[in-house]
């Protein structure tokens, strides 16, 4: 478990947190351990200020099927002139 998984979880009682856990687990579910990477590794690059990485973050978050982070993606393109790849 990552610092941001720890974080992320804090607050969460105990049926919460193995909800949280199954819900990601869940192989019918695809879409939302994908979302949760993705958000996890974005929180990641702001904890760690490492802002280089923004760039192949939004080509990844591209890659898979979640039009609510390719929105996010484009806004964050247009607020910082980054640019990715688009598929």
């Amino acid at each position: 478990m990552t610092r941001v998984d720890k974080q992320y979880g804090k607050g969460l009682d105990p049926v919460g947190e193995q909800s949280f856990v199954q819900l990601l687990g869940d192989p019918r579910l695809p879409p939302a351990r994908a979302h949760h990477g993705h958000v996890r590794a974005f929180a990641e690059i702001l904890t760690a200020r490492s802002g280089q990485h923004l760039k192949g973050w939004i080509t990844a978050t591209r890659a898979d099927d979640l039009p609510g982070l390719h929105t996010f993606a484009t806004g964050l393109e247009r607020r910082t002139g980054t640019r990715s790849f688009r598929a």
